[in-house]
Parts: structure tokens; sequence; C-alpha cells
């Protein structure tokens, strides 16, 4: 049955016989390619942490992670519309549509400027209750405020 229907679509059931090799390929690249980059990941913290620390102490580095830890949980929301632009991107590219692709990636940009023009000012208006709620000690505050905003929009853009 399923013959009868591509030979009708002029298509053939037989697959391409380099495709799967194509694809096995690619995705080693990959699979290579974010391995090291998660390697180099990994080096980069063993070496910067140590140092990071040496230079404003125990108490600025847990703020500094503080600060990183608001931010990133910040970034869930985007997190969920990045992976629902990607499911959405690739069922348009298996079908051939170019044209969703490029609207798919637009509106991300869009909604993507748009959480973080809000969310950057209310992450500045709140940051004061946020420093105090994180225990940040006296000396680090008026640097940690300065940072939180801009920690945050760095995180999302």
């Amino acid at each position: 049955m399923m013959q009868q229907l591509d030979s009708l679509a002029g298509t053939s059931a037989a697959p391409d016989e380099g495709w799967g090799n194509k694809v096995q390929r690619s995705l080693l690249k990959n699979s290579a390619a974010i391995f090291v980059c998660r390697a180099l990941a990994i080096g980069a913290s063993l070496v910067s942490v140590p140092v990071v620390i040496h230079g404003i102490g125990f108490q600025g580095y847990g703020v500094w992670e503080s600060i990183l830890a608001l931010s990133v949980l910040a970034a869930v929301p985007q997190n969920i519309i990045g992976g629902t632009l990607l499911w959405k991107m690739s069922i348009a590219f298996g079908a051939g549509e170019r044209h969703e692709i490029a609207r798919f990636a637009r509106n991300g940009i869009f909604i993507t400027l748009l959480y973080v023009s809000m969310a950057a000012p209310l992450m500045f208006l709140c940051r004061h209750a946020l420093i105090r709620v994180l225990h940040v000690p006296m000396v680090l505050g008026a640097a940690a405020e300065n940072i939180l905003p801009v920690m945050l929009a760095v995180v999302l853009l």
C-alpha cells in the first residue's frame, strides 16, 4: 500500500543510502562539539573560580553567585519560549517552510526584547529589597545593587 502511495506521489519508498551516514556523521560532529564546549567550560571554571575568590573573597563570590542565581531564575520563562520556538522551527524546517522559520526567529527576538524591557526595570526597582533578602554585607551592597540589573540583562540577552 505504501509503495502504491509513493509511486502515485512520484517518490521512492527506499531511503537514500547516504542519508543515514550523513545524519550519523552530523550527530557525531554535533556531540563532539558539545563535549568540547562543556569540557572548556569546566576547565574555565576550575581556573577562574580560585582566581575570582582570591580577588573578591568568599563573601564577594557568594554575592556574585547569588546575583547570578537570581538572573538565571529570571531566565526560566525565556528558556520555555526558546524551547517552543526551536520545536516550531524544527517542524517548519521539516516542512521546508523557510519563511516560517524567519517569522519564528523574528518573534523570538521580539519576545526576548519585550521580556528584557520588562524584567530589567522591575529588577532595577526591586534591587534594594532583593539585596536585603540575600543578606548581602553592607560593604558589598552598593556594588551588588548596581550589578544585579545589569547581570539580569546580560543573562537574558
